[in-house]
């Protein structure tokens, strides 16, 4: 980015290096690795882990997601003297870079298609252009987006675990019928309601990009840690990331004590859906299914392996919470911060309008996002 962000990633580096201090993030973490042997022990399930499988669509196409939304965000955020002007002028200096620009684009759209491929071409071409600018810090410009990209990694392979011990305690939708019952009682509305109107009212395309927003969710949520990292020191990432698994950890409490999984949970009569939309449609038919035979214990052994697609909590919306941690560590950008209220707006509205939360859970989750703040990151 600009020489103030160079300057702002030593300074970040040697704040990260200096004064050493247990901070309240880490309690979340060490809590929630006490507790998977015991909760596994007492939900009488097997303690297995798909790790391979998670890291591979954490690493590969979340990761490749995150740095692509950072690049877009720091484009529309940061002037373009710091992040756009400065990479035409070098390509106008070494044009031969254009040529192997071309080739590589070419190469990455026929092996990966169009959509991946050119993302992971935009991605290379950022790196490049980081180690253009500063390559002495680049060693440690890794390690400070890797290590909390690690930690954050390491947290979410504990929760999906300890998601999956209370499911097979308890039905993950237990609490649903109360909680639509609630949502109608609270707003005088519930969340098929609203979702049937906008299939009758709105324009496919506000679908689409709440959509897009909503399954994006983890993409915003890395491409902040990336900004962090870069702008601000690892430190301030690795707080980042320590606060977003705070409000995990609660999220799992209120999972323990009124599991739900959302309004789709509760649905009876199958939706027709455009082709865009038959996979979100089919995970919601599968989830309840996978929940009630965990929870009986079904004699199927693929049920007993945690895996990324198992998250059943609904209550508190964690695609809330999340992001509420993020506008917190971004207040510092005026416009970055404008950028992402844009994206989260339709992100809530995805979260409606395909029947992935209760209202309730919205609120949850702004308030358990506003908690971990307050626990971990007040400083920040």
């Amino acid at each position: 980015m600009s020489h103030t962000i160079l300057a702002n990633v030593k300074s970040g580096i040697a704040t990260s290096r200096s004064q050493p201090r247990i901070e309240n993030h880490w309690f979340a973490i060490v809590a929630m690795a006490l507790a998977v042997y015991p909760l596994f022990r007492l939900a009488d399930l097997p303690l297995r882990v798909d790790v391979a499988g998670m890291g591979i669509a954490y690493w590969g196409g979340t990761t490749a997601r995150a740095l692509f939304m950072a690049i877009l965000l720091a484009i529309a955020a940061f002037p373009a003297q710091q992040t756009v002007l400065p990479l035409l002028a070098r390509y106008a200096q070494h044009k031969v870079r254009l040529i192997f620009l071309a080739i590589l684009a070419a190469w990455l759209v026929y092996i990966l298609g169009w959509s991946f491929g050119l993302l992971l071409w935009v991605d290379t071409i950022a790196i490049a252009e980081l180690m253009d600018r500063a390559p002495a810090l680049m060693g440690e410009r890794t390690l400070d987006a890797i290590l909390p990209a690690t930690y954050l990694f390491v947290g979410l392979l504990l929760v999906f675990s300890l998601n999956h011990a209370i499911a097979g305690m308890k039905y993950a939708g237990a609490w649903d019928g109360y909680f639509n019952r609630l949502d109608a009682s609270v707003f005088r509305c519930t969340v098929p309601e609203v979702a049937q109107w906008s299939r009758q009212h709105l324009p496919q395309m506000v679908w689409q990009i709440a959509a897009l927003a909503y399954y994006n969710v983890y993409g915003q949520i890395g491409a902040v840690l990336v900004i962090l990292a870069l702008t601000a020191g690892r430190r301030t990432a690795t707080t980042y990331v320590g606060t977003l698994l705070a409000a995990y950890a609660m999220a799992l409490v209120f999972f323990y004590l009124m599991p739900t999984m959302g309004p789709f949970a509760l649905r009876t009569i199958p939706l027709t859906s455009p082709d865009w939309l038959a996979g979100t449609f089919f995970t919601q038919k599968v989830l309840p299914m996978r929940a009630q035979l965990l929870w009986e214990h079904a004699a199927i052994p693929e049920l007993y392996t945690v895996q990324i697609a198992d998250y059943y909590i609904g209550f508190p919306s964690m695609h809330v919470a999340m992001p509420v941690i993020a506008l917190w560590f971004t207040r510092r950008w005026k416009k970055l911060t404008e950028w992402l209220v844009g994206f989260d707006l339709f992100l809530i509205l995805g979260i409606v309008l395909l029947e992935w939360h209760y209202l309730l859970d919205i609120v949850g989750g702004i308030l358990v996002g506003i908690a971990a703040i307050a626990l971990c990151a007040r400083e920040s």
